[in-house]
């Protein structure tokens, strides 16, 4: 009879009490090999014990353990995402390690995830999309265009022909865009006129809207003449030029003031001290029978 010393135990055994391992007996005996499994196994379900009678606890009180950064949170699509393959019908992680897990496999698998999805769009038969154009890339081209019909009077015409085409397709769509657009921003309106005016009149000075906004606050909301106040919306109040550029005024921020519309149109192109008699005429003869 065959023996061969246990490497465990260190006792001589007979081969047929060893495994065998590639035809010939292994290190350890059947009986030694059968205390290592059993206390290989009690070592493995303590914990897992532990940690199922903590989620049987946990779960009566309506609570669970995130499976990645252990923090207990209440057991609600809040914090958790519903799973119909687990036990109890909840994800093991909380949705922010699901989250940051998710974003790390897509970085991790980007190009990969990106040329599937190009692949699945050629495959549908959808066009490519365009690559998405930055507001300085728009402002760019937009300078070329321009740059270009000054240059080619015939691009020019082929460029005007084209915005007056859309506008016929689109009449209501853009007429309505920009009310809102006026409506949203009447110093910028009111600058953009003035800047007309003045170029056309070929007057001196430029004011923007922001110098119009410093005077309306400067003036306290109220029209430099009447002291009425005026609300700050389109058409409430004029930027009235104090001495008329008709009359030698400029169109700097100085000669610049708030005034009513009720004020400014009958001001006209008078001077403020021809006009206020007018406009404003002692009592004696505001009051007399």
């Amino acid at each position: 009879m065959e023996m061969k010393r246990c490497c465990s135990c260190g006792e001589e055994k007979a081969h047929s009490e060893f495994y065998l391992n590639r035809g010939r007996p292994s290190g350890s005996c059947k009986a030694c090999r059968a205390k290592q499994d059993k206390a290989r196994k009690a070592a493995k379900s303590g914990p897992r014990k532990v940690a199922r009678k903590e989620k049987l606890v946990l779960a009566e009180k309506g609570l669970k353990r995130c499976g990645d950064c252990k923090a207990i949170r209440p057991k609600t699509t809040e914090f958790f995402g519903r799973s119909t393959r687990s036990e109890d019908g909840w994800l093991h992680m909380c949705k922010a390690c699901e989250s940051a897990y998710r974003a790390a496999l897509w970085a991790k698998n980007r190009e990969k995830n990106l040329a599937q999805q190009a692949q699945a769009r050629r495959d549908a038969g959808v066009p490519e999309r365009k690559p998405a154009q930055s507001t300085e890339e728009r402002n760019r081209k937009a300078r070329e265009r321009e740059r270009q019909r000054r240059l080619d009077p015939a691009k020019g015409e082929e460029l005007r022909r084209m915005q007056r085409e859309r506008f016929k397709s689109n009449r209501e769509v853009l007429l309505q865009r920009q009310r809102d657009y006026n409506r949203r921003n009447p110093e910028k309106i009111r600058e953009q006129n003035a800047r007309s005016r003045a170029r056309r009149l070929q007057v001196e000075g430029e004011y923007t809207g922001s110098d119009l906004k410093r005077i309306l606050i400067a003036q306290d909301f109220k029209c430099f003449y009447c002291g009425d106040v005026v609300k700050n919306a389109s058409r409430a109040w004029h930027a009235d030029h104090f001495i008329p550029v008709a009359r030698g005024g400029t169109n700097h921020p100085d000669n610049i003031v708030i005034a009513c519309a009720d004020c400014n149109l009958s001001k006209g192109k008078k001077l403020p001290w021809e006009w206020r008699p007018e406009r404003f005429p002692p009592p004696t003869e505001r009051f007399t029978p």
